[in-house]
């Protein structure tokens, strides 16, 4: 299989209105191919090269087109190349870390604010929800700015006054 996928690789960069094309028309050169299709005598070999066709025509014709000249069995070949399964395991895989890196985020992003709650909580008594809400929409940056300002502030005035003025602030280190 892997010299179909060698195939469909170089024949994927073909550029649309090839000589076929021209000569034939869309739907008539799909019908000469899959004519030529069915020659090969190995199963193997006609799945390969029909996966390279399908994959030649998407580029040069369109989906619409293959979709409406190719059977779904033909279509689900293209799918059981190797190619196609590593395309489809690289997004995968690809989502995957894409994901656990969104989820690390998301958690250093709670953690932040958990610790900034109990020290508030702490400090000045029991948080309203208007208040936790304020606090539920700081960036893990500007948590990280409050954290460090907190052991300045001393009532709830400076902690609305810090919400209000010192959030958009840059701090210097």
């Amino acid at each position: 299989m892997q010299e179909f996928d060698h195939a469909i690789k170089t024949v994927a960069t073909l550029k649309p209105n090839t000589a076929l094309d021209l000569a034939f028309g869309k739907q008539r050169t799909i019908k000469v191919q899959r004519k030529l299709l069915t020659q090969p005598p190995n199963q193997k070999l006609r799945e390969g090269l029909m996966a390279a066709t399908i994959l030649v025509d998407i580029r040069v014709f369109g989906m619409k087109i293959v979709e409406a000249e190719f059977t779904k069995k033909e279509l689900n070949m293209l799918k059981k190349t190797s190619l196609v399964q590593g395309w489809l395991n690289d997004s995968e895989i690809k989502g995957r870390q894409e994901g656990k890196r969104e989820g690390r985020q998301e958690g250093r992003q709670e953690g932040k604010l958990s610790v900034v709650e109990i020290l508030l909580k702490q400090k000045l008594g029991v948080l309203s929800p208007r208040l936790r809400g304020q606090l539920q929409k700081l960036d893990g940056k500007k948590l990280d700015r409050l954290t460090l300002r907190l052991q300045q502030m001393s009532n709830r005035r400076d902690l609305q006054a810090w919400l209000k003025n010192g959030a958009s602030r840059h701090v210097s280190r």
